[in-house]
């Protein structure tokens, strides 16, 4: 580690030097200041670490160049990669909004025939066998067929139209007249009578 604590003389006024005779008929120069602080001295040593630290440094920054040169290379390559990706993810995603575009068509096609078929379905009979008179019931405010028989049938509804089928013979006295009430199919007679059902068929009225 180069050296960071590097201290300067102090002292007052201005420097003081000696003439000292060398024994040889020279003069030399004695430094005689009086120094508060006596700096720090600096040499070739000093020079030399200073140096070999900025060649270091140098030499580090020449490596880090190379590896980030390197890098971007890398670098515009992946870039160059994602675009091309990116150009495929466009191409794709147009196709998927085509198919997607054709698909909502066909959706809507086929909601419209579920409704068509609902709608044909609505309208479609229903048949029920293996039914029978489940009770019968006098009912004074109806004149001539006072007597009325309940076939019990779940899936009727007040808004059919009911279709009763009797096995042959007709009963006697037995109008054919019947109407559809939620849950219930009724038929009406004279009399309490003792009938066979084949059928019963619903047909969705207004």
């Amino acid at each position: 580690m180069i050296k960071n604590n590097y201290k300067d003389d102090v002292f007052s006024g201005n420097r003081k030097y000696r003439l000292v005779n060398n024994s040889d008929g020279t003069v030399s120069l004695e430094d005689v200041t009086s120094y508060t602080v006596t700096g720090s001295t600096f040499g070739a040593n000093d020079l030399n670490a200073i140096a070999t630290a900025v060649n270091t440094h140098d030499s580090t920054i020449t490596n880090h160049t190379s590896t980030i040169a390197s890098h971007t290379t890398s670098i515009n390559s992946h870039t160059s990669s994602i675009r091309d990706n990116k150009t495929k993810i466009d191409s794709h995603t147009n196709t998927l909004s085509s198919h997607s575009s054709s698909i909502s068509t066909h959706t809507s096609g086929i909601r419209e025939n579920k409704t068509n078929i609902a709608n044909v379905k609505e309208k479609t009979p229903r048949v029920y066998t293996g039914v029978r008179v489940n009770s019968w019931e006098r009912l004074s405010s109806i004149p001539n067929y006072p007597y009325r028989g309940d076939i019990v049938l779940a899936d009727a509804k007040s808004t059919d139209v009911p279709f009763v089928n009797f096995r042959i013979p007709f009963p006697e006295g037995l109008s054919s007249a019947c109407e559809a009430v939620n849950g219930h199919v009724y038929i009406y007679a004279e009399k309490q009578v003792s009938v066979e059902i084949d059928s019963v068929m619903l047909v969705k009225g207004r």
